[in-house]
């Protein structure tokens, strides 16, 4: 059935093309726009220079590239970028980033992300789809100095189309094996020479990849759909202001996550609800002047996420423990840049972040009727007399912060030496409450008794932190740069709610229980010093561009992820660990109508100082075992071929074809367990007519079998299994 309607949708998107009359643009206009190798110049905000330019390692995508590979979200960037993964697992909650070895997959992210100039603050809204990109930027590394909070692995700035450079009407349409359909609608108007509009909306469907056994259903479908306006008005010539408001919705069964028996994942089949749901809303004022030799700028944000997640938290078939989130999320934040402008030797910026995020959570979790008879079990006479037990749990966990930065770039000659510095200040706080009520009878008691018990209290930590930045670059030619740098990363510490359950549960065993629960349930800063050499270079003018760079993070109290005895997550600090590697970016014109690209990333990640108390009680070190999720290899080939062909239906057909690779990636601190490197093989044919383009894409057309993540949960191994091929049409039209 779902093969049939693929078919049908693949024949009207065809006869469409077919239909539609669109003149425009010589084969010759889009063959040099396509494969125009140079990097478009950008100067965000925050930086002086291009990004060619920088001390930094950094990577652009256009708009072009990310259509040509059929990226559409963050998640789909991995791999295309050096040393940059996001595993594609769990749900749109769910966003752990890892760059260079450091990341996590809780408590917030080691990345900084800009959408418009706007900061996402938490990493539960990284995922949404990706539409009318105007180019991504991403550097690597600490970017502390220049940006907002927890950006120590490195920071990705997103830029739109403005409607000052683009008008118009785009649609999309798309549609692909299981279920996957997409439409996107989006218009840009310019008012006059000072006012423009775009407005845009989209939706996406995907019926799942796994089923889950239990039921018969899909453990992995998704809907999702929002929408965008921006306005932008430019009074004169030196002053602009911007106004972005954006929201996406999100429905999805969530959790496809299959128990393994002799490193073999089986099916998915547990018998609770699993599911996540968000609501995320957007706003942003920007407001730029530019005099003379400077240029001020003033971001305002507000941002509210409104989520649940349902789990079956044993993810088996038996009836043992569920889960319930609910998350709500209110964050302001308020950004003042003030920089140079047209300098010539010396460059300066100054900046001043401040914010606010208000976070509640309601989490709930219950003990059903197979977990109390376990319980019972090790109860010598007692009878549990609940049918199944709630375990509340109400946190409200506020943070605000400011920071004042500083950079100087100051050249002499081909020498530029940069200095910055970032003086940091954040405060956390927790108000916790979580309790339980268990019924029991007991031998020569005629009553039932009532067993309660609770746990609530306050907590609240500051953090200073002064992060300074120094780099070094020399200009050999206009076309070859080499620089050195060495910067410090910064990332807030948190608590853990999870394990106020562990607590509750010895408190309900009358067992004792930690007598400083603030030492217990948070978490340390996590700080890095990244110490980078690379070189930026064009070998052949307009024909082929290399970059490359070696690294070295020195990291401490880093923040690695463990499970409890009952599944759920808890963050530890390794004490240190380090990661060094290097990477390269190669992109060549090979004829006028050929192109290819190749990205490599290596990081060797190991922790230096690591000792733990298992549940025997005895001290284990994980000295020079590898990080985990952290990939060790990340490569990428890219090329993209041009065939003119001038008939009446079509101006020219574009071949792209990937072909990308990771691993190996250890799922725990004792490294027993791994995926071992894979790759995976995309590909789309695209046919140009004018304005108008209909394409063919696969993913996984290899259909390589393998894992996304592992955890263990009572006892029991779990993976995810990564998406098999799958195929699709697609048709875009600019009017």
């Amino acid at each position: 059935m779902e093969k049939r309607y693929f078919l049908i949708a693949a024949l009207v998107v065809l006869t469409a093309f077919q239909f539609v009359n669109a003149d425009n643009a010589s084969s010759d206009t889009i063959i040099s726009k396509r494969y125009n190798l140079n990097e478009v110049t950008v100067v965000s905000t925050r930086e002086t220079l291009p990004l060619k330019e920088l001390p930094a390692s950094g990577t652009m995508l256009s708009a072009q590239t990310l259509s040509d590979r059929n990226i559409n979200s963050l998640k789909d960037i991995s791999a295309f970028v050096p040393n940059f993964y996001i595993p594609d697992y769990g749900s749109k909650l769910t966003s752990a980033v890892y760059v260079r070895g450091v990341g996590t997959r809780m408590s917030g992210s080691t990345l900084g992300l800009y959408v418009d100039d706007i900061p996402y603050l938490d990493k539960s809204a990284f995922d949404c789809d990706f539409y009318d990109i105007e180019h991504i930027e991403m550097l690597r590394g600490p970017q502390g100095v220049l940006y907002g909070r927890n950006s120590l692995g490195g920071i990705v700035n997103i830029k739109t189309l403005s409607p000052f450079n683009f008008q118009g009407t785009k649609l999309l349409l798309s549609a692909g094996t299981y279920g996957q359909y997409k439409a996107q609608l989006s218009h840009y108007t310019k008012f006059s020479d000072k006012l423009a509009l775009s407005l845009s909306g989209n939706f996406s469907n995907s019926n799942g990849f796994f089923t889950n056994q239990f039921n018969g259903q899909k453990a992995d479908k998704t809907r999702s759909s929002g929408g965008r306006a921006h306005l932008e008005w430019h009074p004169t010539a030196r002053l602009k202001a911007e106004y972005t408001v954006a929201y996406d919705y999100s429905d999805q069964n969530g959790y496809p996550y299959a128990k393994l028996t002799n490193g073999v994942a089986g099916d998915v089949n547990y018998n609770d609800p699993g599911s996540y749901n968000r609501k995320l809303l957007t706003n942003g004022f920007f407001v730029e002047y530019k005099g003379d030799k400077f240029v001020l700028s003033s971001t305002t944000s507000y941002q509210y996420m409104k989520d649940r997640m349902r789990l079956d938290q044993d993810f088996t078939s038996d009836s043992l423990f569920n889960l319930t989130q609910k998350q709500t999320m209110n964050a302001w934040t308020q950004e003042f840049v003030f920089k140079s402008k047209n300098a010539d030797k010396y460059q300066w910026v100054a900046g001043l972040f401040g914010f606010h995020q208000g976070f509640t959570t309601d989490s709930p979790m219950t003990f059903e009727r197979g977990e109390l008879d376990i319980m019972q079990n090790a109860m010598q006479g007692i009878t549990i007399v609940n049918p199944s037990m709630q375990v509340p749990g109400l946190f409200d966990n506020p943070s605000q912060g400011a920071a004042l930065y500083h950079q100087s770039s100051y050249r002499v000659g081909k020498l530029t030496a940069t200095a910055g510095v970032r003086l940091d200040y954040e405060k956390s706080s927790l108000d916790y409450a979580t309790s339980a009520t268990m019924l029991l009878t007991m031998p020569g008691v005629p009553a039932i008794i009532s067993s309660y018990s609770t746990i609530q209290g306050k907590s609240s930590h500051e953090y200073w932190q002064f992060l300074p930045k120094f780099a070094l670059k020399y200009d050999f030619t206009n076309r070859f740069n080499a620089y050195a740098s060495v910067s410090k990363g910064f990332k807030a510490g948190g608590y853990n709610y999870t394990m106020l359950s562990d607590i509750l549960q010895l408190k309900m065993s009358n067992k004792s229980i930690p007598s400083n629960i603030d030492q217990y349930i948070s978490f340390k800063p996590e700080t890095n010093w990244n110490y980078e050499i690379g070189v930026h270079s064009q070998p052949i003018k307009g024909r082929l561009f290399a970059d490359m760079a070696v690294f070295l993070i020195d990291s401490r109290n880093q923040q690695i992820v463990t499970y409890t005895s009952i599944g759920g997550r808890t963050v530890q600090n390794a004490g240190r660990s380090q990661s060094k590697g290097a990477e390269a970016s190669l992109r060549a014109l090979l004829t006028d109508n050929l192109s290819a690209s190749l990205s490599y990333g290596y990081t060797d990640a190991t922790f230096t100082q690591y000792k733990v108390t298992n549940q025997a009680g005895q001290t284990v070190s994980y000295r020079g075992n590898r990080i985990p999720f952290a990939p060790q290899h990340t490569v990428a080939l890219s090329t993209d071929y041009s065939i003119p062909v001038n008939a009446s239906l079509i101006d020219r057909l574009v071949i792209s074809a990937q072909g990308t690779g990771v691993g190996r990636i250890y799922w725990n601190e004792s490294n027993s367990v791994s995926q071992a490197f894979y790759t995976l093989v995309n590909g789309r044919v695209t046919a140009e007519k004018g304005n108008v383009r209909f394409g063919f894409w696969t993913k996984n057309v290899l259909n390589t079998d393998y894992q996304v993540f592992y955890f263990t949960s009572m006892g029991n191994e779990f993976a995810q299994k990564g998406k098999p091929a799958q195929y699709g049409v697609e048709l875009s039209l600019t009017f």
